[in-house]
């Protein structure tokens, strides 16, 4: 709540990118892109995308840049530092959770049936913030030293918005289980909204292959910010 204080729209900021995002993409692309009939309805099918790709985008926002953010608190007091990375994440899930019951709308405008498959959705978002977290450690850790990164990460993020299936399927491709370890998010995006729209994973095997990056990032991200930990408080 402390987070949008003082606004007129309140916790619908939560809801406003994702909802905003997919009303010029259903206005603008079907007169560019060929729509699929695996892509109907498309608004839903935008949606679904938008509202993981929020979440990867917001966590990151706030969670790179918070140690530098927060260097008073980090010369005042010992405390370990990847606490201040996780609840940088955290308001960006709570805003995923208010998202989830704009999604229940779409589905009940749409008439697409509650799949039993919908169960398996904390799993992907589970290889989701796995990825997110490693990235976040891995990023803010570079930020320290180097605060270019925070400069670069939004021209980052908009090329990693075309190389991920938001607006678009790779359905069809003969390389997705390659596209889902080189972009695990990719794999976690098309994957739950198979599972939201059609009740079952499209690429199974292809899918192992997004949760061993992710795990493999995790582990590489927070080995990284571990080692650099120590010299945090002495660069900022």
């Amino acid at each position: 709540q402390a987070r949008y204080k003082q606004t007129v729209l309140g916790v619908g900021w939560a809801i406003l990118p994702p909802l905003a995002l997919s009303a010029v993409v259903v206005l603008a692309l079907p007169h560019v892109i060929e729509i699929a009939p695996g892509m109907q309805p498309y608004p839903l099918f935008v949606f679904i995308g938008l509202w993981a790709w929020t979440l990867f985008v917001g966590a990151l926002s706030f969670a790179i840049p918070n140690l530098v953010q927060n260097v008073a608190l980090i010369r005042k007091v010992y405390f370990p530092r990847e606490i201040l990375i996780i609840a940088a994440i955290v308001p960006s899930l709570l805003d995923f959770t208010v998202g989830f019951f704009i999604l229940l709308g779409f589905l009940f405008y749409y008439h697409v049936p509650l799949h039993a498959g919908l169960l398996a959705l904390p799993i992907l978002l589970a290889g989701e913030l796995l990825v997110i977290l490693g990235v976040s450690f891995l990023g803010a850790i570079t930020n320290v030293a180097f605060r270019d990164v925070s400069k670069f990460l939004p021209i980052l993020l908009q090329v990693l918005f075309f190389a991920t299936p938001i607006i678009y399927s790779i359905e069809s491709s003969a390389n997705t289980t390659l596209w889902y370890i080189l972009n695990p998010l990719a794999g976690f995006i098309e994957e739950s909204r198979s599972l939201i729209l059609h009740g079952t994973l499209a690429h199974p095997l292809a899918l192992t292959g997004s949760c061993l990056a992710s795990l493999l990032v995790c582990i590489v991200g927070y080995a990284v910010f571990k080692n650099g930990e120590q010299v945090i408080a002495d660069i900022v």
